[in-house]
């Protein structure tokens, strides 16, 4: 167990001579210079060949939705992620969009992301929770 990041799992996969290591997120890191995304690759080029077919004919059609992300730096404190759950709860007409903020877990930051399928609701909604983050961070 060590903190967050590439370069902490690394860190501790040669103090502890471990062949893996991994991150919540998924991430996945190997003692070889040959990283998760090759294996990946490796793997879809197998599906390639057992199913005789190209990678467009593998793909799944793809909509791209209106996204905004930000990351606040915590200079006067940081905000409880009880505080960052509530300000999510209270954003307007929420079922219309992704909410998503919270702390980092490597950084001293608020990480914050904002989809949906129509790019108003998105910018409302990230303007409420801009300004939210702002009203919160100003009251630590």
């Amino acid at each position: 167990v060590c903190d967050v990041g590439d370069a902490a799992v690394a860190h501790a996969m040669r103090q502890h001579n471990a062949p893996l290591g991994a991150e919540p997120s998924g991430h996945v890191l190997f003692n070889t210079s040959v990283g998760d995304g090759v294996r990946v690759m490796v793997h879809i080029l197998m599906l390639m060949e057992r199913k005789k077919c190209s990678l467009f004919d593998l793909r799944i059609p793809w909509t791209p939705y209106p996204c905004w992300t930000a990351t606040f730096d915590m200079q006067k404190g940081a905000p409880t992620q009880a505080s960052l759950d509530n300000l999510v709860a209270g954003v307007p007409d929420g079922r219309r969009v992704k909410v998503n903020v919270r702390l980092s877990d490597t950084e001293p930051v608020v990480r914050a992301r904002v989809e949906g399928l129509h790019e108003d609701d998105v910018d409302r909604v990230s303007d409420y929770v801009q300004k939210s983050l702002k009203d919160l961070m100003a009251a630590g």
